[in-house]
């Protein structure tokens, strides 16, 4: 709410007390002491005796003159509007200006995400009359592929990785989007995989994430922006099987493993590695004894431990290994908060940091554990604190732990705290 008090100003009153009150009550208010008029704006109502009890410190209040929140809706918004010589086009643009105003008047957008959405828009128009040269791709490609901004449960973040699983014309290319997510393990709708093992990725910062095979569809190949891997054949044979109750592309297979060979060189039993079989990997490689693991794989002391691992242990894997202890002595049937505080203890994680103490005890609830998931959540527990500090918090907290594990860093240099709560949640389930 907002009011204006009539007032004159005590002698000796202290300005500069008056204004550290406002701050601490997170109110606008603007003294115009020549008129003798205090301005208070945007108070909540909890707040009102507290604000009015600290003006009465420094001023003697002679009227207050409450002025109730005017009432707004789209068409009551004033903005500087567009000019177009198309009256349409003005009439169009200038009405999404306006819902953009909207947004983040009455719901709070954040100015990020419109201008998301707004360049999304542009570049729609951009794509289709002031065309690009387009990349030319290959069935097994991996490219970078803008599919825009979208709402909850599509696929969102402007470019995304995307394999190629079909050339239909010119310009319609069949994809499958790739997120660096983990989902459960149901082959019908995610794939797991790992740049080495499965896809070789021209960017070694690229380590690997999850195939959506369910929201795989045509798009123009203007949306390509480049070529940024290969999928090796063994799993895009996966990858085409599990899109064949939606898309049936297995035809592919066989000119594709000839396709493959041709253009890397020999590769070795062709057919076996793009069958459908579920036959068990007999490869050293994939799968080494023990004792030739010893003889070839790095051997890492942790704790009372020692981790015998494969060239390409998928990170997950690996820190639960690390924390492998502190995981076993997890007491469910204790409260959340006591099991959380003796698993930091455990791993030398300070518990007195109340970001990182309340971010595994919110992500033994969350739906998907990301740096936005998990940082909304803590914000409606802090509501003072921006979103962008509490990533912050977290990211740098998780580094200063890092520091005690060198192994964990130099082999995964872009792991994040995402990862190690995600091990928390699944032992706390």
């Amino acid at each position: 709410m907002n009011f204006t008090l009539s007032v004159t100003k005590k002698e000796g009153a202290s300005m500069s007390g008056l204004i550290k009150q406002m701050c601490l009550l997170n109110c606008r208010i603007k003294v115009d002491s020549l008129n003798g008029k205090i301005i208070v704006a945007d108070i909540a109502y909890d707040n009102v005796g507290s604000v009015v009890d600290a003006i009465d410190e420094a001023f003697d209040i002679a009227n207050i003159d409450i002025s109730p929140k005017p009432i707004i809706n789209e068409d009551s918004i004033e903005f500087e509007k567009l000019e177009f010589n198309d009256e349409e086009v003005r009439e169009q643009a200038n009405r999404l200006l306006k819902k953009s105003f909207w947004a983040m008047y009455i719901s709070k957008a954040k100015s990020r995400d419109i201008c998301q959405y707004l360049m999304s828009a542009g570049k729609e128009i951009a794509m289709k009359y002031n065309p690009k040269e387009p990349v030319n791709v290959s069935v097994g490609n991996i490219v970078d592929c803008n599919f825009g901004s979208h709402l909850k449960g599509e696929i969102s973040g402007g470019h995304i990785h995307s394999i190629v699983c079909d050339i239909d014309d010119d310009e319609l290319v069949y994809v499958v989007p790739i997120t660096k997510y983990s989902f459960e393990n149901d082959e019908t709708k995610y794939l797991r995989f790992l740049a080495g093992r499965d896809v070789e990725y021209m960017d070694s910062r690229f380590t690997g994430g999850t195939v959506l095979l369910k929201m795989g569809r045509y798009v123009n190949r203007q949306r390509f922006n480049e070529v940024v891997g290969q999928v090796l054949p063994e799993f895009f044979g996966k990858v085409l099987t599990g899109l064949s109750n939606t898309a049936n592309f297995v035809s592919k297979i066989e000119s594709y493993g000839t396709e493959y060979a041709e253009k890397i060189g020999d590769v070795d039993n062709d057919d076996d590695m793009l069958s459908f079989g579920d036959a068990e990997e007999s490869s050293v490689a994939e799968n080494p004894s023990k004792e030739e693991a010893s003889k070839t794989s790095p051997v890492i002391g942790v704790g009372n431990s020692v981790i015998n691992y494969e060239e390409r242990m998928p990170a997950e894997d690996y820190l639960t290994l690390v924390v492998a202890d502190a995981l076993a002595s997890l007491d469910k049937t204790k409260p959340i908060e006591e099991t959380v505080d003796e698993f930091l203890d455990a791993i030398g994680m300070p518990k007195e940091e109340i970001i990182i103490r309340n971010a595994f005890i919110v992500a033994c609830k969350a739906d998907k554990i990301a740096y936005r998931n998990i940082a909304l959540k803590l914000q409606d527990m802090f509501p003072k604190m921006r979103e962008e500090i509490i990533v912050l918090t977290m990211k740098e907290e998780f580094n200063k732990w890092l520091a005690a594990h060198p192994d964990v860093k130099d082999r995964y240099p872009r792991i994040s705290i995402m990862v190690l709560l995600k091990i928390f949640a699944r032992n706390m389930e």
